[in-house]
Parts: structure tokens; C-alpha cells; sequence
């Protein structure tokens, strides 16, 4: 009996040393993959650190970018308003130019007609004076 008890311990002494090996076992695994997930959350944690440190140079390219855009629109807004300007210019000076015209057409043809007048009046009073002379 005191040797079954004895075989008996041994046994349960192998079952117990076995079972220090593999929760042993199990314990370097998980400190093994407590490791792993540590380096893949600091190198997670470095490349948020270099995201956002791109998040904030690419609002401030974009808020450049928005700066510009503002500023083209600007300039084409005032040369669109100069174009509109030049062209209601123009156009006066188009306008002023057929006026111009119109009256120098006017003016020639009062000019003709002035002429033509003091010719038949010179030939009224030549054929007067040589009717009377």
C-alpha cells in the first residue's frame, strides 16, 4: 500500500510537474504575444503621431491652397469687372463714333445743300442782272 502510495504521488507529482510545464509554456506564449501586441501598438502609436503630423501639414497646404484660390478669384473678379468697364467704354465709343458720323453726313449734306443754294442763287441773280441789264 505504501507503495501504491508512493506510485500513486509519483504519478500525481509527474501529473503536477507537466502541468507546470505547459501552464509554463502557456505563460512564455502569452508573454510572447503580450510582446508582440506591445511593439504593434507603439509602431500603431508612431504612425498615428506621423498621420496626424500629415493631417495638420495637409490642412495647412489646403488652407494655402484656399488662400490662393481666393486671391485668382479676386483678380479675375476685377478683371472681369475692368472687361465689362472697357466694354461699355466701347460701346460709347462706338456709340460716340456713329454720332460723329451721322453728324458729319448731316453736316456734308447741309454743306450740299448750302452750295447748292448760293449756286442757284448766284445763277438767279446773274440771270436777273442780265435780264435787267
Amino acid at each position: 500500500m505504501e507503495r501504491r502510495k508512493r506510485e500513486s504521488g509519483s504519478e500525481a507529482i509527474g501529473e503536477l510537474n507537466r502541468q507546470i510545464e505547459r501552464l509554463q509554456r502557456d505563460l512564455n506564449r502569452r508573454e510572447r504575444e503580450l510582446d508582440e501586441e506591445r511593439r504593434e501598438t507603439e509602431r500603431t502609436m508612431d504612425r498615428m503621431r506621423v498621420l496626424e503630423k500629415d493631417k495638420i501639414e495637409l490642412k495647412r497646404e489646403l488652407d494655402e491652397v484656399r488662400d490662393e484660390v481666393s486671391e485668382y478669384q479676386r483678380v479675375v473678379d476685377e478683371l472681369q469687372q475692368e472687361q465689362v468697364k472697357k466694354s461699355r467704354d466701347q460701346q460709347k465709343t462706338e456709340e460716340e463714333d456713329g454720332r460723329m458720323k451721322s453728324l458729319q453726313a448731316t453736316l456734308q449734306e447741309r454743306n450740299r445743300e448750302i452750295g447748292q443754294f448760293i449756286y442757284d442763287l448766284e445763277v438767279k441773280i446773274s440771270s436777273f442782272f442780265y435780264y435787267f441789264l
